[in-house]
């Protein structure tokens, strides 16, 4: 896998092309992480994402 950022909190890693992995680091309170995934549960109902790439400004699905 390939690590395309990282962070204070994490790394993220392209897992497919259109799918990305990330990985805490050793210590992150579990209470953050569920509510970071709750978070992305969220944006991926409420958003269009281009499988290439994730576009910089959220559009709501139409109904």
């Amino acid at each position: 896998m390939k690590l395309i950022a990282t962070g204070n909190t994490a790394e993220v890693f392209e897992y497919e092309e259109d799918k990305v992995l990330k990985l805490f680091k050793a210590g992150y309170p579990l209470e953050q992480i569920q509510r970071e995934f709750n978070n992305t549960v969220i944006m991926n109902r409420t958003c269009e994402f281009n499988s290439a790439e994730v576009k910089k400004n959220c559009r709501r699905k139409k109904k």
